[in-house]
């Protein structure tokens, strides 16, 4: 009976140490996560938008030109990029609704070095996402 109150009193000192010294490693953890948090967050470069969330809706017409339907911006330099460089362009595509059966959305922003950072294009045709890719992400305005 000793024994098995020793054992019983073993068994409760075990476990409960062992939740105590969960709680303090899960705090330690916690509190190293945060500085690390607080450490990004002195030291990180954010950029900042000049132009945010800007909408840019267009289609292909039967002649494989781009034909822009609606831009959501009323900054000149966006509106100018787009007529020069999207507007009218040619682009290769296959399986494709050509003249109005297909639009395509494409959201991007402009950041402080006056570059297009392209956030969504809602088209799973691969010719459309290299086309977006290649000539419109990145590209400065």
């Amino acid at each position: 009976m000793r024994k098995f109150k020793l054992l019983a009193l073993a068994l409760i000192i075990g476990t409960t140490s062992a939740f105590a010294l969960s709680k303090n490693s899960t705090d330690a953890t916690r509190n190293q996560l945060r500085n690390q948090d607080i450490n990004v967050l002195n030291t990180s470069d954010f950029i900042i938008e000049k132009e945010p969330n800007v909408k840019l809706t267009f289609t292909v017409n039967s002649n494989s030109d781009i034909v822009v339907l609606a831009v959501n911006s009323k900054n000149s330099d966006v509106l100018n990029f787009v007529r020069e460089n999207l507007n009218g362009k040619k682009i290769e595509v296959s399986d494709f609704k050509t003249d109005g059966g297909e639009k395509v959305t494409i959201t991007f922003s402009v950041n402080s070095e006056s570059k297009i950072v392209v956030l969504s294009v809602d088209s799973k045709n691969s010719d459309i996402l290299n086309y977006v890719r290649q000539n419109l992400n990145g590209k400065k305005i």
